[in-house]
Formats: structure tokens, C-alpha cells, sequence
């Protein structure tokens, strides 16, 4: 990277210039570094609030929640107030929800901080692009600087994963969040003095309604997703609220669709490839975002590996996205964007399909199934949002951007809801009648049920079984070892059972994309 500002074209950047590049692409590296790491702590973070499968899922989506609902509505923010001005501020409350999150004592206080650090994301990340664009007036030169601005914020992607599992192993969890305010707090000493404001003149109003009813609908529906095994599907509460979610929707459409101004034109989803395409987008990050909290559990919970060890063992997926993302580009120039999308759903699809099949045979299968669903991502990332770009308008090209973005957080915040319950759902039903050969008696049996589940993890009964209030049980070691391995085999089925969930769906969107996109647009050279 610094070689680059050497070369006789980069010499002629201003110090304003490189500063600018260097603070918005280390923002960038923040937040990509504060997904990934926190996946490899999740278990750690579990295990000191009790939290069960519904508390995991919760610690993943409740910052994915933030993203979602708050995208578009900061890029209005930008627009309105300034992009420098909504980074800095973002910056800020990032730092906040670091150190809230470092120092939480309780599952809620978490859940607050996780949730703040996703708002806060959500402006680090739509402002950061605009202010290097607007830093280099130089198409060449602008080019050039995204194209660093992308690589020094992609690093993320690969060395999240060890290094949280590095700090997690000998700094404990809360260092992922502690060590990151440092480097918060220098972009924000740095960033008065190199950033230049800019602003979108004209907008006169913010979506305010819009905003609270697109957040009303996808937080009741994400809600209702994890906590519905906890308290019953056909409980009031939670036919409630996802008859909420849907009305909160259909209002939000109706609401963007009245507007002069809106935050997300619903009429560029009348464009069959541009739905087609947004669907795919949301579908892909609902699998790899799934595929990444049952890859957590798997390793660490199900197979009990160290922190470091299990983050090494995510690096073939992010290390096929890492890799396979410089030859896409190559390949949609001299294919066209609609076969690397197929390409990259079959990959993907493969992927989780082979990830499933190696959780019951051999950990090295995992590690091909996920490089495979790495490679597919690699293609989808860059080739559907090119194809999807195809269909808009060049004066709608800032919303529709910012519709993929916030279709992204949607997917995800999805992922880690759907897929969390699916494997919940599957132990309430199935761990039982998985327990009843090796513990025949059904008061501890049903103890120990409890326990695994509340923990999310097989192996939870191994220092004993509470039964009440009174003093533990301890099993005899064949019957608790026989018990573990028969609790191990109910979470990789079911794990099985929510990569299936996940694949099942990423063909049936496939499908529909290939049929809905074959014969209206050709594939783009």
C-alpha cells in the first residue's frame, strides 16, 4: 500500500487527498474487523451471559438489525447534514458502542452496545465511499483511490477471523471491543483537520415515517424469528408481531411510493431484473451469514476447538472471497455478468451442501465446502450488483446503491434469525428423544436437555446437571461421555437441517432468476 503514493501518478495526490483515502478505508477496516472478530468471541461472550441459541442469535443479528434499519436513513443524513459531519458523528457513537460493549455486565447491555455499533456502521459505511469520491475529482484518480480505499478496508475480511480468535484466546473477549476505541479515536482526531465536507443541495426533508415504519417492520419480524420457538408459535405475542411486520411493510411501500423525495423508490422493484437481482443479494447474505453463526457453533461449541483454531478454520471462506474477488471483474468482462452470477449460485449452493455432508463426516470437508461457498460469494459480490445496475436509470443509480446495501444488512440480520431458529427448533423437538438411550431417566433427562440447550452446547452437562435448586448431579463418565456424543450428533442434524434450509432457498430464488432474467436483458459484456 504505500508503495502506491510513490509511483508518479500517486505523487500527485495532496496531503489532503491521502489522508482522506487513509481515514475513510480505516473506518471501513473497523467495521469489517468488528464483524468478524466478534464471530470467533460469540461462544465466549455466550458462556459469560448464559445465554442460550435465542441469546446467540440475538448478540449476531442485533447489530446486523441496526444496519438494516438504519442504512438508508443515514445516507439521507449525509445528503442533508454532511458526509463528514455523519462520519465523525458515526465514528462516535461506534467508539461508544465499543466501550459499552467491553464493559457490559449483562446480556441486555450487550445487546444495547451491539445494536448502537450497528447504527453506527451503518454511517461509517455509506458516508465512507462518498467522501473519497468526492476527495478525487479525477475520474482516473478516483478510480484508483476506491481501488485502495477497497483493499485496505477488505483486510478485514481475512484477518478478522484469527486475530479475534488471538485476542479472545489471550486477552479475553472483551479486548475485540476495548482494543478498537484506540483506533476510533485517532480517526476522529484525524478527521477534522483532512476531511472536506460535502452535502447533496436541495433536500429539504427527511423520510422521518419511513424511516420508523422500515425499522418497526424489520425489528418485530426479527423478533418474532428468534423468539418464537422460546414462546410458541401460535402465542398472541408472536402472531402479533408478525402480523406487525407485515403491515409495517405494506405501510412503508405505500408511504416511499407517495413521496417526492423518497428514501427507497418502490417503483425501481418493477423491474423484473432489478427485483431478481435484489433478491439474489438479500438471498446470498442470508446464507453466508447463516453459514457463519453455524460454522461458529460448530467449531467451537459442537467440536470444542480453541479460539485461534477456530478462527483459522473460517479463513477458506474469507479466503475465497479475498482470492476469487480480482478475477471476477476479468471474467464479467469477457463473459458478461449473468453467467458469473449463475456460477456464483451454483458455488455457493455446492457449498453449503458439502459444509452439511462434512459436519458428519471429516472437518477437512468443512474446509472445502467453505472455500467453495467463499469462491461463489466472490462471484455474486461483484457480478449481481452489476447486473442489477443495468436496469436503473443513471439518476437513480446513489438509491439503488443504497437499497443493495440496506438489501445486504436485511439478508443478514435474516441469516442469523432464520437459520438460529431452525437449529433451535430442530433441538426442542429431536434432543430429547436423542438423550433417551443413554439417560433413561426423564426428570434428568429433561434436565439435561435444559442445560444443552440454555447453553447452546453439547457438551454443557459435562460438570454436572442442575436439578433444581439443590446440588448438581454429576453423570458417570461412560453415561455422560455416551450423552455428549449423542447431543453432538442432534446439533450437526441439525445443523444439517438449517444449511438445508439455507440451500433450499438460495435454489429456488436461482431458479426464478434464471427463468425471470433469460430472455429481457443479455448478459452484459
Amino acid at each position: 500500500m504505500i508503495r502506491v503514493r510513490n509511483t508518479p501518478r500517486a505523487s500527485r495526490w495532496t496531503k489532503r487527498e491521502r489522508a482522506t483515502l487513509i481515514v475513510t478505508a480505516f473506518g471501513m477496516l473497523t467495521v469489517y474487523l468488528d464483524v468478524l472478530m466478534l464471530n470467533t468471541a460469540l461462544p465466549n461472550i455466550q458462556r459469560e451471559f448464559s445465554a442460550g441459541e435465542s441469546g446467540l442469535q440475538w448478540l449476531a443479528s442485533i447489530y446486523s438489525l441496526g444496519l438494516a434499519a438504519f442504512t438508508m436513513f443515514a445516507a439521507a443524513l449525509a445528503d442533508r447534514f454532511g458526509r463528514k459531519r455523519v462520519f465523525m458523528a458515526s465514528l462516535l457513537l461506534l467508539g461508544v458502542g465499543f466501550l459499552s460493549a467491553g464493559l457490559a455486565t449483562t446480556l441486555a447491555m450487550m445487546m444495547a452496545a451491539r445494536g448502537l455499533q450497528g447504527i453506527a456502521a451503518a454511517g461509517v459505511i455509506v458516508t465512507s465511499l462518498a467522501l473519497v469520491s468526492n476527495a478525487f475529482r479525477s475520474p482516473g484518480e478516483r478510480a484508483r483511490a476506491i481501488g485502495i480505499w477497497t483493499g485496505i478496508a477488505s483486510l478485514g475480511t481475512a484477518v478478522g477471523p484469527p486475530l479475534g480468535g488471538v485476542l479472545v484466546e489471550f486477552l479475553g473477549w472483551r479486548s475485540v471491543f476495548l482494543l478498537s476505541i484506540p483506533v476510533v479515536a485517532v480517526l476522529l482526531f484525524l478527521s477534522p483537520h483532512y476531511l472536506a465536507e460535502s452535502r447533496e443541495r436541495g433536500i429539504q426533508s427527511l423520510d422521518w415515517w419511513g424511516q420508523i415504519l422500515f425499522a418497526l417492520a424489520i425489528g418485530s419480524l426479527t423478533y418474532a424469528l428468534i423468539q418464537g420457538q422460546k414462546a410458541g408459535w401460535s402465542s398472541p405475542t408472536i402472531i402479533s408481531l408478525f402480523a406487525l411486520s407485515a403491515f409495517s411493510f405494506a405501510l412503508f411501500a405505500r408511504h416511499e411510493n407517495t413521496r417526492d423525495s423518497p428514501m427507497l423508490d418502490v417503483s425501481l422493484f418493477r423491474d423484473r431484473v432489478y427485483s431478481l437481482s435484489m433478491a439474489t443479494i438479500l438471498v446470498q447474505f442470508f446464507c453466508t451469514y447463516g453459514l457463519l453463526l453455524i460454522i461458529t457453533q460448530y467449531f467451537r461449541n459442537i467440536r470444542a476447538y480453541p479460539p485461534i483454531q477456530a478462527g483459522l478454520f473460517t479463513l477458506p471462506f474469507v479466503g475465497g472471497i479475498v482470492l476469487g474477488s480480482p478475477f471476477v471483474g476479468r471474467l464479467v468482462s469477457r463473459f458478461g455478468n449473468r453467467p458469473l452470477v449463475l456460477s456464483g449460485q451454483v458455488a455457493l449452493f455446492a457449498g453449503l451442501l458439502i459444509v452439511a455432508v462434512g459436519m458428519s463426516t471429516a472437518p477437512a470437508v468443512v474446509l472445502a465446502g467453505l472455500l467453495l461457498a467463499g469462491l461463489g460469494s466472490a462471484c455474486l459480490l461483484t457480478s449481481i450488483a452489476s447486473f442489477a445496475m443495468t436496469a436503473v436509470p443513471p439518476h437513480r443509480a446513489g438509491m439503488a446503491a443504497g437499497i443493495m446495501n440496506t438489501q445486504r444488512a436485511v439478508g443478514s440480520t435474516l441469516g442469523y434469525a432464520v437459520v438460529g431458529t431452525t437449529l433451535a427448533v430442530w433441538l426442542g423437538t429431536t434432543l430429547d428423544g436423542a438423550l433417551r438411550d443413554t439417560i433413561p431417566d426423564s426428570s434428568l433427562r429433561g434436565s439435561a436437555v435444559e442445560e444443552i440447550i440454555g447453553a447452546a452446547n453439547p457438551h454443557a452437562i459435562a460438570s454436572g446437571i442442575a436439578l433444581g435448586p439443590g446440588p448438581t448431579h454429576r453423570l458417570p463418565t461412560h453415561v455422560r461421555d455416551a450423552a455428549v456424543a449423542a447431543a453432538e450428533g442432534d446439533f450437526i442434524q441439525g445443523s444439517q437441517l438449517a444449511l438445508g434450509v439455507s440451500a433450499g432457498l438460495l435454489a429456488l430464488v436461482s431458479a426464478s432468476f434464471i427463468v425471470g432474467t433469460r430472455a429481457q436483458h443479455p448478459p452484459s459484456r
